[in-house]
Parts: C-alpha cells; sequence; structure tokens
C-alpha cells in the first residue's frame, strides 16, 4: 500500500476487533482505548481472525481506510498477551502483508562477556527463567499418591498397601480423566459456535415461518383427516333461574373499571334464610355491592355433525334428495373454518409453533398430529389468497409505502443450503385509518425484488 504521506509509526492492535466498524469507531478505538492520537503520522491496523486487516490513517484532511482480505491464508500477528498493540516500522508492515512472520523468525541473541579468561556469559534483553506455571485450574488438586517410609515385612499388609496404593492412583487417573474430557467437552462447543453452522436446526426454539413446510414434508393427503377419539357428551346444566337487576353502586377506589363490551356473567350471593329475619319479621332487599373480577373461559374444543336429511319419493320413481352441504375451506379435511382460523391465529399473531399448538390440542383429548396441522396451515394459504389481494389493493391505494427486508432461514428449499440468508420482504402502507402490512418473500435481496414487487403500484 502506499498512504501517500509520511508515515514515522505502525501501531498494531492486538486484539482482534469487529470488522463492521468503519472510520468513526476505528478512530474513537484509537483514541480511547487504545491511547493514541488518530490523526498522527501513523498508521493504525487492526485484524478480524487474521485474513483481513484494516488499515486507519490520517492523510492532510481527512481519514483514510484501506482494508486487505486473504483468500487462502492467514495473516502472522503477534500475541495479545504482549500488550494492547506493538510497534513497527514501515519496512516490516511491508513484510506483514507479504506474509512473513516477524515474530518467529527472530534474531541471534546478543552476548555480554564480562571477561574473556573466565567465558562468563551476561544476557541482555532477555527475561529470566521464571517457574513453569500448572495447567490446573484454581482449587482442583490430584490426590498425591505416597508410600511409607518404611514398608512392612508382613505379605499380607505389603498386599493391602499394594491394593490401597492401585486404588487411589485409580481414583487420580479417573478424575483427571473427567476433568480432561470435560475440558474437550467445553472445547467442541466452543469450536461449534465459533465456526460451526448456524442451521436452526440445532436451536431448541421452534421455527415459525417455514415451520409448516418442514413438519409437512413426506406427508400424504390421508393426514389431512385428524383421527378424534369420540368423547362422552357431557348433560346439559340445569337452567338456573334469572337473577332480580338492581341498579349498581358507582365504584370506589383507583382501579379502573373493566372493559364494558366484555360480557358479564352474574353470580348472586345471597342472604341464608336464618340470618333474614328482624324483630320477629322478615328483611327486605334494600340494596346491593357489586364487585367485579376478570374471568377466562378455556378453549373449547368440540366436534361440529353435519347431518344432511335426504328425502325421498314414496313411489320411488325419481332420485332421493339430500341437503346440500355448505362450502368448507378444505373440503378433504376435517378441520372447520373456526378451527383452522384459531391455528392461523396462534401461529402467525401469538408466535406460537404447531408443535405446541399440537400439545395444546392433547390436553383438550383432541391430538392432531403437527404434520396434519401444517398440511392445514399450508392448504389454507390459498383459501386466503382472495384477502391477500384484496390487501395488496388496499396497500397500493396509500400515497407511499415503508418497505424494508429481513433475513430468514429455510431448512429445505431446492438449490439452496439451509444455513444460506433468504428474505422476507414487509410492506407497509395503505389508505389512512387502513393500515395494511404484507409479507414477500424471496431468496434474494437484489433491487430486482421491490421492482418486480411494485410493477403494478402507481
Amino acid at each position: 500500500m502506499h498512504p501517500g504521506c509520511p508515515i514515522a509509526q505502525v501501531y498494531l492492535c492486538l486484539a482482534p476487533i469487529d470488522f463492521r466498524k468503519s472510520i468513526n469507531g476505528l478512530s474513537v478505538l484509537v483514541e480511547q482505548e487504545l491511547q493514541l492520537n488518530p490523526f498522527a503520522s501513523a498508521l493504525y491496523v487492526f485484524v478480524n481472525r487474521q485474513y483481513k486487516i484494516k488499515v486507519l490513517y490520517w492523510h492532510r484532511n481527512g481519514f483514510c481506510l484501506w482494508l486487505k482480505r486473504l483468500e487462502a491464508d492467514k495473516f502472522a500477528w503477534p500475541d495479545e498477551a504482549d500488550g494492547a498493540t506493538q510497534t513497527i516500522d514501515l519496512q516490516q508492515f511491508e513484510w506483514l502483508l507479504e506474509g512473513f512472520d516477524l515474530w518467529r523468525n527472530k534474531p541471534h541473541e546478543t552476548l555480554h562477556f564480562s571477561s574473556s579468561s573466565k567465558s562468563e556469559v551476561v544476557k541482555f534483553g532477555m527475561p529470566e527463567a521464571t517457574e513453569k506455571q500448572p495447567i490446573l485450574p484454581k482449587g482442583f488438586t490430584l490426590p498425591v499418591i505416597a508410600l511409607p517410609t518404611v514398608l512392612p515385612t508382613d505379605v499380607a499388609a505389603l498386599t493391602a498397601l499394594l491394593h490401597s496404593v492401585i486404588q487411589a492412583h485409580d481414583a487420580s487417573n479417573q478424575k483427571a480423566f473427567d476433568y480432561i474430557s470435560h475440558l474437550f467437552e467445553q472445547f467442541l462447543l466452543a469450536r461449534r459456535r465459533m465456526f460451526g453452522s448456524s442451521s436452526e436446526q440445532l436451536s431448541a426454539q421452534g421455527r415459525l415461518f417455514d415451520e409448516a413446510e418442514a413438519l409437512a414434508f413426506g406427508s400424504s393427503e390421508e393426514q389431512d383427516v385428524a383421527l378424534i377419539p369420540a368423547q362422552p357428551t357431557p348433560e346439559p346444566a340445569a337452567l338456573e333461574p334469572a337473577a332480580p337487576e338492581f341498579k349498581d353502586k358507582p365504584a370506589r377506589g383507583k382501579r379502573g373499571p373493566l372493559p364494558p363490551e366484555l360480557e358479564r356473567v352474574e353470580i348472586v350471593h345471597d342472604v341464608p334464610q336464618s340470618q333474614r329475619s328482624c324483630c320477629g319479621t322478615p328483611m327486605v332487599v334494600i340494596g346491593q355491592d357489586v364487585s367485579e373480577q376478570l374471568d377466562i373461559v378455556p378453549m373449547q374444543v368440540r366436534v361440529l355433525r353435519h347431518i344432511r336429511l335426504r328425502y325421498g319419493c314414496a313411489t320411488s320413481i325419481h332420485a332421493p334428495v339430500t341437503a346440500a352441504l355448505p362450502p368448507q375451506p378444505l373440503p378433504k379435511s376435517n378441520a372447520s373454518a373456526d378451527f383452522l382460523a384459531m391455528m392461523l391465529t396462534v401461529k402467525f399473531v401469538d408466535g406460537l409453533p404447531l408443535t405446541r399448538f399440537g400439545k395444546v390440542l392433547d390436553r383438550h383429548h383432541a391430538p392432531v398430529p403437527v404434520q396434519t396441522l401444517a398440511r392445514w396451515t399450508i392448504a389454507s394459504a390459498q383459501v386466503l389468497q382472495p384477502l391477500l389481494n384484496l390487501a395488496r389493493d388496499a396497500l397500493w391505494d396509500g400515497a407511499f409505502i415503508h418497505r424494508d427486508e429481513t433475513v430468514v432461514q429455510v431448512l429445505k428449499e431446492p438449490d439452496k443450503k439451509p444455513t444460506s440468508n433468504s428474505y422476507m420482504w414487509v410492506q407497509s402502507g395503505g389508505p389512512p385509518g387502513r393500515p395494511v402490512v404484507i409479507f414477500d418473500y424471496d431468496t434474494s435481496r437484489s433491487s430486482e425484488v421491490p421492482v418486480r414487487l411494485l410493477q403494478d403500484y402507481q
């Protein structure tokens, strides 16, 4: 590289950095973390995983940023233990860019003699040998196996001592082996997190976007019908007499009232008959105290029996006539329109995967395989296509459209790896008071995608 200005020094930032940082982030890093002057006549060199290098420097009236990426090798880089930065000259930096290891190829040691007759050597500039640090972590110790100074002469006692030493040795080996296995598992986990595949198949969180396609893969049309076991019909509850209506007292306190559009179920609590007499005469109702509680009715799963009456000619001359079945969203399935609406709402609005929705159905004694739920979800998309067309028409009726893309991953897509990125193009707009949000899927984020999606927009 040719900076175009005199360079007095080259500073290497030893710690890897986030390469999403550009001129502003790197100049702040030089000034605040490295405690250096970013406007000096120097090159500030940064590395990321040793195959990318960024160089920041000041040239007369502005910053310059230079980048080099190796396609099949790595840059030699000093150890982070040497400090935050390391200084080299411009010639050494040129060698570093060419791939030379400036720290492995060291020159011979400089020797200084105090006397030519005694051959006493004094080494300057070399660190003194220090005691080797233990590799075991703090608090981890292996049992010490020691034999007594005087061994017993009795054969039985010597045999027992030998067995105890062998057991202690085996216990020490097992403890060391368990620790090494633990370190090896941590190493594999760290390597997978750093360099492994980022596919969502390794995650425990259920997928929401292409979950239906993944679950329905390999299923057949026979699974469009869920085999629901028959349940006994509950006894109809006895109708209770209507309670008398009274004017409610105004609400007291600072608690806000519950929404008035919610259904009210009145539960009347009466005073026992033995306590409703005074002065030998029965008491009369003079008022009431009303308090409200927010209640929820659990989801009710039921079976709709469509009974189609069939009429025949008394003289058997004409063919029988059977009542027509109302149009169904999925005629080949046994899912009602309300069931499909509930399933799509909990999946795409509430973010509940189909596997968990299947567990909810199991809890209500209506098991439906997740493959069947997936096929119903995919088939419902064709039924809702007219609504999508109307929503797109309303989107185009607006004065402007907001559009952005976000990354998604699809596991089983033709001619694409599961770890590759696909994109969900989100559009929002519509006329005032009628907001519309539409999601369009595409495998690319090129400029051709918005042009195609906005082809008929005026």
